[in-house]
């Protein structure tokens, strides 16, 4: 499946449910925003 936001593919098991970016992007993406350090 295509990550939109990677701009390459990626497997299904990649992806949440209805979304169009891969987990690990979206969990990059949660990090910055809340601006925790947690790693």
């Amino acid at each position: 499946r295509f990550c939109q936001q990677c701009s390459r593919f990626h497997a299904l098991s990649e992806f949440d449910e209805a979304k169009r970016s891969c987990r690990r992007r979206l969990a990059g993406h949660n990090e910055r925003r809340r601006k925790s350090t947690t790693d």
